[in-house]
């Protein structure tokens, strides 16, 4: 999976899709390409990692769509695979490469 310039691909509200994932996805099928592709997928949800309870409050209590400004914490080694809302509120995806395993002798 290649590095990109994320500004090029996220919009006004901040959404972002990594232009290598599929183009339509769920959690299961992301996660099978992840694995068809040596990447292990992992996700968070807005509500429990972000810290800023005007945006929260902003997002839920007032419909708001833009969420230029939430930054999910990338973990180690990994990289944003997309940051987006769904029916359950905002979520982002993040692919990190598995590492293959080698026999030492």
């Amino acid at each position: 999976m290649r590095q990109v310039n994320e500004a090029e691909y996220t919009n006004k509200f901040g959404i972002y899709f990594h232009p290598d994932i599929p183009k339509e996805f769920d959690h299961d099928s992301l996660t099978q390409w992840g694995n068809e592709n040596g990447i292990q997928v992992t996700g968070v949800w807005m509500e429990s990692t972000c810290k800023d309870k005007a945006l929260l409050d902003e997002v839920f209590d007032k419909g708001s769509l833009d969420i230029s400004l939430w930054k999910p914490r990338v973990p180690r080694g990994a990289t944003l695979l997309a940051k987006f809302h769904d029916e359950d509120g905002p979520y982002a995806y993040f692919g990190k490469k598995v590492e293959d395993e080698t026999c030492q002798s």
